[in-house]
């Protein structure tokens, strides 16, 4: 392996017990190899994550460490089971429970209930179905187990008082199992020990003694490796190049995060630098090793970011553990039904669990856990009819769906030649400075955005004019989707038009647009009432071919706003346009490419789309790493609070508070200005102007200001990846699903979400449960 080669590489320079390179990466990796002992590492509590998303690329299992965690991190350091330890200074003085730990081996004979008993005595809170940690649920003789030190719950599967097989699963996608040999389960805290202490057993490096005492501390002895970070390029391919070209002779090595990103540097690299190693691995920065000649060089020297990686394949939930109690579901065979849940039946003198599905007039179909592929979740928008059993009614159902899908089909085919028929502009392949605009996307892309740009990019190359439909939920990547669309047009020179239904909608927009294509030499514009100073030359620009992409709201429709060459036209949310300027669409759109983008689009829309007279493309993935949000219920208190609220603005993030009442809006405004002093606060409600609302909104999108406190007016199209807590305040006084819309604004790029609802003291029975709903759905 390369990483070893290089390891072995540095090994040989060492003479001491310790040295201290710049980046702890390369440090791990000599001690690895030196020692086996566990690794601790103390790094500034702003350096944490980054220090660990490298760690994660040199070690199996390494283990980064938040005050939040301390429940589980005792029985991580009494087990030992880890590479590398990563703690911030503040945390050394705490105090941290040990734990006990319940080892299961498959084959090993269990008491069942005293199995339950110890995981409800060790804190697990039992549940219908395991998502978070501390959590377990039984099926039967099924019990699934979410240790509170692990990744992914277990599923621990009970044949005669034995444990016939333990299998680590994923929860959302329950079929994709592992299978292992035994597990450890702690259990909740029995004493406590200073963290300090417990280190004493290992290898400790820190660039500081944080008071730690000398036989603890393993301090640098000035014996350091001779190496350097590598430079930075700041998204200058030429730079790259003239590294490149002046180190030829060395080992080069790119560390990039993706295939597709190998592919797409190979593209831009290989013809004119041949010998360089590419490899795929997460890195923060990359180093160079003088006295043996080799540069590693990251995404993130190249470009100044650093991609977001994907912890998981993210794959769609087909398994029975997907179900809850009431779901509707379609039997294969039977038709409609509804999930009555996990039951256990005796058949000839054997008990057998199977799904229970309820039917019409108290019908009932019992379908065996190995037959549970015959059973899906219904899809269907509207709430279904529950019929008696009858296979042969369901059969004429299935076979009327599919001469109805005939016809369909045959109308398409009808559409689709007649649409072929017309011509348009057909675009060129993707220039090189496509490719470098694509290798800067901080991301990695879904499968869904691939397939959906790689269709848009078909579309556009051929000869007849685009009409395509992007279906798909606010944050899940339609912005970048078009981005690369409108900057393939524009690499063809072709004027593109972006229209939103919104000024906050195209600012937002136009920010997103600017930042990805600030390298390149692409003119955008925004035309909205924030900028009337400059409509008049903007609009000359646009007749004159010099603004290269314009967005903007319904202004964009005026018949005083004329193209000197439009090749690409994208609207945003067309369900939001009245006629007249749907009217006027139709006008811009003769042999332009069009492109629609929509979460949920209008049934004419989408009927087009299916129908063939638009092709659809959905993207039905969310980002790789979404959380789920974490969902607190308190009580007003002012310490709280602040810590909920700072917790976010240091993560560099900003916050929603909600408080439903214009009425004493204000008074909650001056008690958050009195508890959050430092903080910049706005006030938005439905009754202020719509100009000074929208101005607000826009302040907030630029980060003007880190909390909005408002009411439930908070736009639902709008994607603010940066905004990950919100507070309800009087949550009781909301109906369950408005709470779950108002929490679905938070959580929505790769970091962890957090919904705080605020309920009074003695608060009615009723607003508790509704509460409790609310908490227990996660997602």
């Amino acid at each position: 392996m390369i990483v070893e080669e290089i390891g072995w590489s540095v090994k040989n320079h060492l003479r001491e017990r310790m040295i201290l390179p710049p980046y702890p990466g390369v440090l791990l990796i000599l001690n690895s190899l030196r020692e086996k002992r566990p690794l601790v590492l103390i790094v500034d509590r702003k350096e944490k994550e980054r220090v660990w998303e490298d760690l994660s690329f040199f070690f199996k299992k390494p283990v980064i460490y938040y005050r939040e965690n301390k429940e589980e991190i005792g029985g991580v350091l009494e087990e030992g089971n880890f590479d590398v330890l990563v703690l911030s200074p503040e945390g050394l003085e705490d105090e941290v429970p040990l734990m006990r730990v319940k080892t299961i081996k498959e084959g090993d004979s269990i008491d069942y209930d005293g199995l339950l008993e110890y995981l409800v005595t060790g804190g697990y809170e039992r549940v219908s179905r395991t998502l978070e940690r501390g959590e377990f649920s039984v099926r039967g003789f099924i019990i699934d187990i979410f240790p509170f030190h692990m990744d992914d719950p277990v599923w621990i599967e009970l044949e005669n008082k034995r444990v016939f097989s333990l299998r680590i699963f994923y929860p959302f996608n329950p079929r994709t199992r592992t299978f292992i040999k035994k597990v450890s389960i702690p259990a909740s805290k029995t004493d406590s020990k200073r963290l300090s202490e417990m280190l004493r057993r290992y290898f400790v490096v820190s660039q500081e003694t944080h008071g730690l005492t000398p036989e603890i501390l393993l301090t640098p002895t000035g014996n350091t490796i001779p190496f350097e970070p590598s430079p930075l390029f700041g998204r200058d391919l030429s730079k790259l190049r003239s590294f490149l070209k002046a180190h030829y002779s060395w080992r080069l090595i790119l560390s990039l995060e993706t295939p597709g990103e190998i592919d797409r540097m190979k593209d831009l690299l290989e013809e004119d630098f041949p010998g360089i190693e590419y490899i795929e691995a997460h890195l923060s920065r990359g180093f160079i090793l003088l006295e043996e000649e080799c540069a590693v060089i990251t995404e993130s020297d190249i470009f100044g970011i650093v991609r977001r990686k994907r912890e998981k394949p993210v794959i769609p939930v087909t398994g029975i553990e997907e179900f809850t109690e009431g779901d509707y579901v379609v039997h294969d065979d039977f038709g409609i039904g509804i999930f009555e849940g996990l039951k256990t039946i005796k058949i000839h003198d054997q008990l057998i669990e199977g799904l229970s599905i309820k039917y019409g007039k108290g019908d009932r179909v019992f379908v065996p856990v190995d037959r549970s592929y015959l059973v899906k979740r219904y899809a269907g928008g509207e709430k279904p009819v529950i019929e008696p059993l009858s296979k042969t009614r369901w059969e004429r159902k299935k076979e009327k769906v599919k001469e109805d899908l005939k016809k369909i089909a045959g109308e398409m085919l009808k559409l689709y030649a007649m649409r072929k028929a017309s011509r348009g502009h057909a675009f060129s392949r993707d220039t090189l400075w496509q490719k470098e605009l694509e290798a800067l996307f901080p991301y990695e892309e879904t499968d869904d955005q691939l397939k959906a740009i790689e269709e848009i990019k078909r579309d556009m190359e051929a000869e007849y004019p685009m009409e395509r439909l992007l279906c798909g939920e606010v944050g899940f990547g339609k912005t970048e989707v078009a981005i690369r669309a409108s900057f393939k047009a524009v690499m063809d020179g072709k004027q593109v038009a972006i229209l939103a239904p919104t000024t906050i909608l195209a600012e937002q927009h136009y920010i997103r647009f600017k930042e990805r294509m600030e390298r390149f030499p692409v003119r955008i514009e925004l035309l909205s009432r924030f900028t009337k100073s400059r409509e008049k030359e903007i609009i000359e620009g646009i007749g004159e071919g010099k603004v290269d992409i314009v967005i903007g709201t319904h202004r964009l429709l005026s018949k005083d706003i004329q193209f000197k060459d439009l090749g690409l036209l994208i609207v945003d949310e067309e369900q939001k346009f009245g006629v007249k300027q749907k009217d006027r669409l139709k006008q811009l759109k003769v042999n332009v490419d069009y492109l629609a983008l929509s979460a949920t689009p209008i049934p004419r829309t989408l009927h087009m789309a299916l129908s063939g007279m638009m092709d659809l493309s959905l993207i039905e993935t969310p980002p790789p790493g979404r959380l789920s949000v974490v969902t607190e219920v308190i009580h007003w208190e002012n310490e709280i609070i602040r810590d909920a609220v700072m917790r976010e603005i240091e993560r560099g993030g900003q916050v929603f508070f909600v408080h439903n009442r214009i009425e004493t809006i204000d008074s909650i405004g001056e008690k958050l200005k009195r508890i959050l002093p430092e903080l910049r606060i706005e006030i938005a409600h439905g009754r202020m102007p719509y100009s000074k609302l929208e101005k607000i909104m826009v302040d907030f999108i630029q980060k003007k200001f880190h909390l909005l406190l408002s009411t439930a007016i908070i736009e639902s199209g709008l994607d603010l990846p940066d905004v990950n807590t919100i507070i309800i305040n009087n949550a009781h006084r909301f109906g369950l699903s408005d709470l779950h819309q108002l929490r679905g604004r938070v959580g929505r790029g790769l970091k962890r979400g957090f919904c705080y609802l605020i309920i009074p003291r003695g608060v009615s029975p009723e607003g508790l449960r509704r509460i409790s709903a609310i908490k227990t759905f996660t997602h």
